[in-house]
């Protein structure tokens, strides 16, 4: 409710007296913004209980004294204290609608409330979001935040703002003991966005023939609302590419008239469109009920169930199949605007399947059956072989030994690319049929048949028929995780190169070592293990005191790159110009050169400018952010002569990274002796 300070200015204006913020803030010592945000509360208390709100002008505040206000501040101070279930709302508000996240010690002051309530609060709202696989987060200085899948978070918002509106329009419910509630939510929901949600709501159901049950209502108009309210939509650029379909229809254009029309605007985002479009589609095809609106908003749920219970019939795991996952969300829909509008589809592939009788077909009916009871619709034979497709194709998959084809993109440069596809090829079995740096990739990609996937380290901006798959430069576990989902399975045993020529030595004369390596490489392939090489070494050698410098801070991450350049050309291993080659190349695409969160690897294309090959090693105290967020206090800085002579290096250094803790103790680092140390310890060399 209000505060001490709210009341007494609400005492004032009710007796006449006139305010401006200057004078408020001035009288309570707080900010001009403090000032507004008391006139505010004031405000909804006044409109929640039918007042005229306050008047605001050109440099007075006051009320219209002509009002009853004869019981006003005795019904105020009657209210009850905050209910646990209205402390809970006002904190899934703020983290739901607030984009600062939440902050206890700001929500303690606002409500008057202990921490420890609070926490406590936060400790059984943090139970309920894991049930719903969401999880509830502290962020240092940004609070508290949730994480977690967009869709499952937007149902849980809908369901709060449901339950919001439910008492608002509840006439037997005390409007004043929910006060406080009702503020948070007028802060973040725009009362013009409310009106324009009704005026959309009633303007669909007639022009296009809806009957929104009662059932449903609220959690249409909540969903709506937040579209309308909230700019940022989408987490998942695939909900996007497989509602695209939308664009073309009619439902899609009488949306669009209609909303330009109330919302006084040319121009109205597609992504909003195409969610109001699909919610009418739904609406369209059974009314939402029987509990299916959080299924058709968040249809991943059902296309899980499906590909789950799929797996099940058929005896194979296909649940982290993403291009099965894939397959269904852009083909459930539109099967079911197809079947609304009645459109068949037509395919000799997919017919194939219909006249041969293929056994997918009744494994495909079995699993349908859930979505079918839900929404109220019959798939026709067409769209069923059209889902059988996807699923024979993942069976072969999961099921086949055929190794995988794909194209490596990399834009790190082909040193990084080539240690890259060594990592792969140590790990999996997989037939990297070409390694393109990124620029290369639309030329390049008509001339590959047959290819399974491609593997990038950056954001492609063109989409193609086969899956792309982003992934680190240096592979993680969730590398390993995600690769998984596309029936990439991890090499389980290697042979140690090591350990078979130590048994080779041991039994036998070796008359040409070097010779002999080779053919033993080329002849096992990706089922042997290079483990020859000492690791380090190479950078233990290039590295020198000459080469090595240590400073506190710098301004930004080109004087982070400049620096670590002079002390290349310090070295005679560049001319001065290449020092602008490696800043053009961070401007025109992007902080590429950070391969890990921590440390980068400045450098440029081979030209000129090049002296000879070598490195430089830059530890700045003070991390330095990129334009990407992305942030580096180690810069290891690197030239080379031709395209071979860093590989080695670029080995060494991605060796140490993932084994060896290279970016948390070179960070700590001030002087070259530590450096030594580390080598010392870490490597026992």
């Amino acid at each position: 409710m209000l505060n001490y300070r709210e009341t007494e200015i609400l005492n004032n204006l009710i007796k006449g007296k006139k305010y401006n913020f200057k004078l408020i803030s001035e009288k309570y010592g707080v900010s001009d913004r403090a000032a507004r945000y008391y006139i505010n509360n004031i405000d909804s208390i006044l409109r929640l209980l039918d007042y005229k709100i306050t008047k605001k002008a050109k440099n007075s505040i006051s009320l219209d004294t002509n009002q009853d206000f004869k019981n006003l501040l005795e019904i105020l101070e009657k209210i009850h204290k905050l209910s646990m279930e209205d402390r809970i709302s006002i904190l899934k508000l703020i983290l739901f609608f607030d984009e600062k996240g939440l902050n206890i010690t700001k929500i303690c002051e606002e409500l008057e409330i202990s921490r420890t309530t609070i926490k406590k609060d936060l400790k059984l709202m943090s139970k309920e979001f894991k049930m719903q696989k969401i999880e509830l987060v502290y962020k240092n200085a940004n609070g508290y935040r949730l994480n977690g899948n967009f869709r499952d978070i937007l149902i849980k918002k809908i369901e709060l703002l449901e339950k919001i509106f439910d008492s608002l329009n509840d006439k037997n419910s005390s409007k004043l003991v929910k006060a406080q509630v009702y503020r948070y939510f007028f802060k973040y929901i725009k009362q013009k966005n409310i009106e324009n949600t009704k005026k959309f709501i009633v303007e669909i159901e007639k022009v296009m023939f809806l009957n929104i049950n009662k059932e449903s209502y609220n959690k249409i108009f909540s969903y709506v609302l937040i579209l309308l309210n909230f700019e940022k939509i989408y987490e998942n650029s695939n909900d996007l590419t497989a509602k695209k379909f939308l664009i073309n229809t009619e439902e899609y254009k009488k949306i669009e008239k209609i909303l330009k029309n109330i919302l006084n605007k040319n121009e109205i985002k597609t992504e909003i469109l195409i969610e109001i479009t699909d919610l009418i589609m739904g609406i369209n095809i059974n009314s939402l009920k029987n509990n299916s609106f959080e299924d058709w908003i968040n249809e991943e749920l059902i296309i899980k169930k499906m590909i789950s219970k799929v797996s099940k019939i058929v005896k194979t795991d296909l649940t982290r199949d993403e291009i099965l996952y894939n397959g269904l969300l852009y083909h459930i829909k539109p099967a079911m605007y197809r079947i609304k509008n009645n459109i068949q589809i037509k395919n000799s592939v997919f017919q194939e399947l219909i006249l041969e009788k293929d056994p997918i077909l009744d494994v495909v009916n079995k699993a349908i059956k859930e979505i079918e009871g839900l929404f109220e619709v019959k798939f026709p034979e067409d769209e069923i072989a059209l889902m059988g497709f996807h699923i024979k194709a993942s069976i072969e998959r999961n099921t086949s030994e055929k190794t995988k084809k794909v194209i490596l993109i990399c834009g790190l440069g082909y040193g990084s690319s080539k240690v890259l596809e060594q990592s792969l090829k140590e790990n999996y079995d997989l037939d990297i049929v070409d390694v393109l740096p990124y620029y290369l990739i639309k030329t390049s990609m008509p001339n590959y048949a047959n290819i399974d996937l491609i593997l990038s380290t950056i954001d492609l901006e063109e989409s193609y028929d086969i899956p792309v798959v982003k992934i680190n430069p240096l592979l993680k576990e969730e590398d390993f995780i995600l690769l998984s989902k596309y029936g990439i399975r991890k090499n389980i045993t290697k042979i140690s190169l090591k350990q078979l020529m130590e048994i080779i030595k041991n039994n036998t004369t070796i008359i040409d070592k070097s010779k002999l390596v080779n053919e033993l490489k080329n002849k096992f392939e990706n089922k042997i293990n290079d483990d020859l090489l000492e690791v380090g070494i190479i950078l233990k050698k290039m590295l020198n005191k000459n080469n090595f410098q240590f400073v506190n801070k710098v301004k930004d991450w080109k004087e982070a790159i400049t620096k670590a350049g002079n002390i290349l050309e310090e070295n005679e291993i560049i001319r001065h110009d290449y020092i602008s080659e490696m800043i053009k190349m961070i401007e025109k695409h992007g902080a590429y050169i950070i391969i890990e969160e921590g440390i980068a690897i400045p450098h440029a294309p081979i030209s000129e400018n090049v002296l000879k090959t070598g490195i430089s090693l830059l530890v700045i105290k003070e991390k330095v952010l990129f334009p990407n967020g992305k942030g580096a206090n180690i810069f290891l800085s690197f030239a080379t002569a031709n395209k071979t002579e860093h590989l080695g290096i670029l080995n060494d250094l991605f060796e140490l990274i993932t084994k060896y803790n290279f970016i948390e103790k070179i960070s700590k680092i001030t002087k070259y002796e530590e450096l030594e140390e580390y080598f010392r310890k870490e490597l026992i060399c």
